[in-house]
Parts: C-alpha cells; structure tokens; sequence
C-alpha cells in the first residue's frame, strides 16, 4: 500500500514513528511517499498511534499541539486506506 503525505507530515513520520517493528516499509524523500506490505497495515497505524500516545499529550493527559499534528497524521493515513 502506498500512502502519499504533505512535507510536515513526512518529516514527523520520519522523526517521531519508531518503524522498526515492520519488515517492509520503503521511505520515498522525494515525494514524501511510504510503501508498506498490506499484512503490516495494523502495524503501521498502530505504531502511528503509539507516537501520539507518547509525544501528543501534557502531564494532566490533554492533547497538546504536537499531539494535534500527530493526530492529523494519523488521520491522513486512514483516510487513504
């Protein structure tokens, strides 16, 4: 599966979602492209989602405006699945 996504959103990707668990994942530069096998496709989400468990929310559990960026990622992935 082949997800396309704006140049923010990329580099969030790229620096914030730990992809180490996947075994087939191609990360185009260019233009902001990820290939994904569709067997990992729960993992993928999954692993977006635990970025934003992780570095979305302030010590009283609030979402902060990280957390929203990395929410719209998340968004931007499963709106193209």
């Amino acid at each position: 599966m082949k997800f396309k996504l704006k140049a923010d959103e990329y580099e969030l990707f790229k620096k914030y979602v730990d992809i180490s668990d996947m075994k087939y994942i191609l990360q185009n530069d260019d233009d902001h492209t990820i290939f994904i096998n569709n067997e990992e496709l729960h993992l993928f989400q999954l692993l977006i989602s635990t970025a934003l468990d992780i570095y979305g929310f302030d010590s009283d559990g609030e979402i902060t405006e990280f957390g929203r960026q990395l929410e719209a990622l998340y968004d931007t992935i499963y709106n193209q699945i």
